[in-house]
């Protein structure tokens, strides 16, 4: 199980929303001179905007991850909820391994792994994410 040590969901959330606008802004200034319907946009700019919305839409969606802090790397709080939801009838170990956390569990004597990978890529600079023990 995991518990909240130290930050808030609350204040994370925040901070998310304001790098969604900082998104949402380079996607505007990259985008906005192309604007005009007879203006082709170059290839490498298009796989930018498409990298920059998926970013948006993905990684700074506060509805759809919660990042989180856990033993130096930075894993989907809200995924991992749910999963001890499923869990909670069921034997299960949680622990971390080099880049990801592991989750092994036992049910009626059928093994069962579930691995999530660091985000730490995708959350450089972020000040307030809560950091998360394992309980």
């Amino acid at each position: 199980m995991l518990r909240i040590a130290s930050g808030s969901l609350e204040e994370l959330k925040a901070e998310m929303k304001l790098a969604t606008d900082a998104v949402i802004c380079r996607i505007k200034l990259i985008g906005a001179p192309h604007a005009k319907e007879d203006i082709k946009i170059p290839p490498r700019l298009a796989q930018r905007l498409t990298v920059l919305e998926r970013k948006r839409r993905i990684f700074y969606a506060f509805s759809k991850i919660q990042p989180v802090k856990v033993e130096g790397i930075i894993i989907d709080y809200r995924a991992i909820r749910a999963l001890e939801k499923k869990l909670k009838r069921m034997l299960y170990t949680i622990e971390k391994q080099e880049d990801k956390l592991v989750i092994l569990y036992d049910e009626k004597g059928s093994l069962g792994r579930v691995e999530l990978n660091d985000l730490s890529l995708h959350y450089e600079g972020f000040q307030l994410i809560p950091v998360v023990e394992i309980v």
